[in-house]
């Protein structure tokens, strides 16, 4: 790489924050804790458990129309949920280690390749991309030093 070259580009902040607000915050609390979301139908029922849990730290969060839904996944639909959050861990884990092997095909160092792996662990193909359109560049000017085709054998 040339030194005027950056190895590592932050990604957009509001993809970064739909990428912790689905798989940290929405996902998980659809999962492990139903109860703490308020609808229109149970604003009653979540009121009553924060009035009996004052001591606890409860958010309660208000999701308007989408309230409903999402009280129904959480409830109806408990089983696709957790197999759909499953899923996106393990996509995000597997693209977490092809941004490694890009890295080393990129000859980054040990610190650029961990920032590498932690922003695509939480941006999946958002951050991914970027990384891969520097590696096709970087192929199309020079060979690496690592046969990818050794892999496959």
């Amino acid at each position: 790489m040339s030194s005027g070259d950056q190895t590592y580009v932050c990604p957009n902040q509001w993809a970064t924050l739909l990428c912790i607000g689905g798989l940290g915050f929405f996902l998980p609390v659809i999962l492990f804790r139903p109860d703490i979301l308020a609808s229109s139908d149970v604003t009653g029922t979540a009121l009553n458990y924060l009035s009996c849990h004052a001591n606890s730290l409860v958010i309660t969060f208000y999701a308007g129309i989408f309230g409903d839904v999402i009280y129904s996944l959480s409830t109806d639909y408990r089983i696709w949920v957790r197999n759909y959050y499953c899923l996106c861990i393990l996509v995000h884990l597997f693209e977490g280690v092809v941004a490694v092997l890009l890295c080393a095909g990129l000859d980054y160092g040990l610190a650029d390749t961990a920032k590498w792996f932690a922003s695509v662990l939480v941006h999946g193909m958002f951050s991914l991309t970027t990384l891969i359109k520097r590696f096709y560049r970087h192929e199309t000017e020079t060979r690496s030093k690592i046969n990818y085709a050794d892999f496959l054998q």
